[in-house]
């Protein structure tokens, strides 16, 4: 009886770290990237991706440190 309650609460605890690395961090990510990106004069949408390797180079980094930051701060 013991057992079942804590597999539960662990799936409970499994469940929402799932939740928070699907739909919590990239959200936060994509805050992060387009408030960087925007002063440099590279707006991010989904239709419009920048065009040229330096600029693809630059938005794939700071969406990488962003994404490793919000891991870092939610705790994922």
């Amino acid at each position: 009886m013991r057992l079942k309650v804590e597999k539960n609460i662990s799936w409970e605890n499994r469940k929402f770290s799932i939740l928070k690395k699907i739909i919590i961090a990239p959200l936060i990510t994509l805050f992060i990237w387009s408030s960087v990106l925007e002063p440099l004069g590279m707006t991010w949408s989904l239709v419009k991706i920048p065009v040229g390797i330096n600029n693809v180079f630059i938005s794939l980094l700071v969406l990488l440190g962003a994404y490793r930051l919000t891991s870092y701060v939610i705790k994922i």
